[in-house]
């Protein structure tokens, strides 16, 4: 049982808050904007890292710039200024795209926007009528398509999918099912590519050795799948000439480096870096400092320190300086893996690799008691070893009593932000039956309500979703249909709309290190004197750095 004094400080912090900011406003300032509008999930980089730009999507027509396509477009607020930009914004100028735009990340000083879209008119020689894959860039107001074909005459000949970028999207990192990229691609999957922002140059990255496309498809996760600085790529793929006497017949994992122009099967058997493991590895993910791979996979036979009896799916580390592979997801007693349920989703790794967060649905991960089989949050510690069930209830004994999902991990490690359709993670009043947001602050081990409402104390009115975090960990965005988050506008659209916390209204200041500050233990103040005191101070500051911040 964990210490009830999280239970209060948690009713303290949430009347304090009230702080929640409506992004999707319309260009009037005094309202939601006319349509729906949801935060964009293709990556962890729809904050910038300072906070003062959101990327989102929305239907509405009267964010401000002229929008007249009936359709979703991405769009950028600026926070600082008060604005809203439309950056699925046509080649004239003059109006939104003519097509949908859904997905979309950028690069940690929101200079540059990645994103896919149906629109035929956001450059010249689009006509191929795919969904494409672009980058603007704020700075000089252009954009340019990525996924062009071999002859850059137009688009690829299909859809161009998941995409990866490093934080300054120097490197985008994608995946296609055109076969007109490259010469010679005849294996009807989805490929995947490298694109040099400076260069202007396509590499195919899922090659066999004679540099064609693999005889197979291949994927990335969509997120964290390429080093911060660009080095490292990690995919899967089906394709069984990637490397030499690839013959186990599953899907492997993949690690490319961009450096040597080497590739190394991950997904091995123990002791044997030549054989494939006996079952499916997938959803690989990397640090941004490239040394630590977290994958799942349904083979038992990549680790045998640990016995692999629960014939589910498991998460194994691989360390890339040495080859050296661990199993993440043992049972609390760490004499096997697991079991009881599955690992499959989530996987987030910290920028130094240390700290690991997903879902899960096993049973004995902790020594907490498990309530129902429904997915809960969990972060390790991969360098001591410790398992935290984060989706615990207010009171330390158990998890929690619903479904937990989309779990985020802020880039230091210490602060994991999910949905949760649980009641009693706070002692805050859930007045909505439906899902919330929240953030676990896993220095003080404490779970915080982030979808409050102004009056404090208890959830919005509807529902709050789909939470990212910025790579310090300050700054939350979320979906949420609730008309009752922020106090300064009205939001009486009735649909869906994007907030942001900034979670420097409850937490010190001094804890948005983007250096490894995860793993439990104790603030050397305080977690009370840090709710108490330390709160209310960053509170004040921070709206006075904004407002100055805008003057200028």
């Amino acid at each position: 049982m964990r210490t009830v004094i999280t239970t209060c400080l948690g009713l303290l912090a949430a009347s304090q808050i009230n702080a929640a900011e409506l992004i999707s406003i319309n260009g009037a300032g005094n309202d939601a904007g006319n349509a729906s509008a949801s935060v964009s999930r293709e990556s962890v980089n729809t904050i910038s890292e300072d906070g003062r730009y959101v990327l989102f999507t929305s239907g509405s027509s009267d964010l401000g710039p002229t929008d007249t396509n009936g359709n979703p477009d991405l769009y950028l607020r600026d926070r600082q200024a008060g604005t809203t930009e439309l950056i699925s914004i046509n080649a004239a100028g003059t109006d939104s795209g003519n097509g949908n735009t859904f997905a979309g990340t950028m690069s940690d000083d929101g200079r540059y926007v990645v994103f896919t879209s149906s629109s035929d008119d956001l450059v010249a020689n689009d006509t191929n009528g795919n969904n494409d894959l672009f980058i603007r860039d704020r700075q000089s107001g252009t954009t340019t398509m990525i996924s062009r074909n071999l002859s850059a005459t137009n688009g690829g000949d299909d859809d161009a999918q998941n995409f990866s970028i490093t934080p300054d999207a120097a490197f985008i990192v994608y995946t296609t099912l055109a076969s007109d990229m490259v010469a010679n691609d005849t294996n009807v999957g989805n490929d995947i590519f490298l694109y040099d922002r400076v260069a202007g140059t396509n590499t195919l990255i899922s090659r066999n050795a004679s540099g064609d496309a693999g005889n197979d498809g291949s994927d990335i996760s969509g997120h964290q799948c390429i080093s911060d600085d660009g080095r490292y790529i990690v995919f899967t793929s089906d394709a069984s000439d990637i490397i030499s006497g690839d013959t186990n017949g599953f899907a492997d994992a993949f690690l490319y480096d961009t450096t040597t122009s080497t590739y190394t099967r991950i997904s091995t058997v123990a002791g044997d870096d030549t054989t494939g493991g006996n079952g499916e590895t997938g959803n690989p993910v990397i640090s941004g400092d490239g040394s630590r791979i977290v994958m799942w996979t349904l083979a038992s036979d990549l680790v045998t320190s640990v016995p692999d009896t629960n014939m589910d799916s498991d998460y194994i580390s691989y360390l890339v300086a040495t080859g050296e592979k661990a199993l993440v997801t043992p049972n609390a007693s760490g004499t096997a893996a697991a079991s009881g349920g599955s690992n499959r989703s989530g996987p987030r790794l910290s920028d130094d690799g240390r700290y690991f967060a997903w879902e899960s649905s096993m049973q004995d991960l902790t020594s907490d008691t498990n309530v129902g089989t429904d997915n809960d949050i969990y972060l390790r510690d991969l360098v001591n070893g410790v398992t935290t069930l984060v989706s615990i209830n207010a009171s330390g004994t158990a998890s929690c009593n619903a479904q937990n999902d989309d779990v985020q991990l802020s880039a230091n490690g210490r602060f994991v932000t999910y949905e949760s359709s649980c009641t009693d993670l706070t002692t805050d009043s859930d007045i909505n039956a439906a899902k919330d947001t929240f953030m676990y602050d896993s220095q003080d081990g404490i779970n915080y309500l982030l979808s409050v409402s102004t009056a404090g104390g208890s959830t919005g009115d509807a529902f709050s979703y789909d939470p990212l975090i910025s790579p310090s960990g300050q700054f939350i965005v979320f979906d949420s249909g609730a008309s009752d988050l922020d106090a300064t506008v009205s939001d009486t659209n009735a649909n869906g709309d994007v907030y942001l916390v900034d979670a420097a209204d409850f937490v010190a200041a001094s804890a948005f290190a983007l250096s490894s500050g995860g793993g439990g233990g104790s603030s050397s103040l305080g977690p009370l004197f840090v709710l108490l005191f330390a709160a209310p101070l960053v509170l004040s500051r921070r709206r006075t750095q904004l407002g100055a911040q805008a003057q200028k």
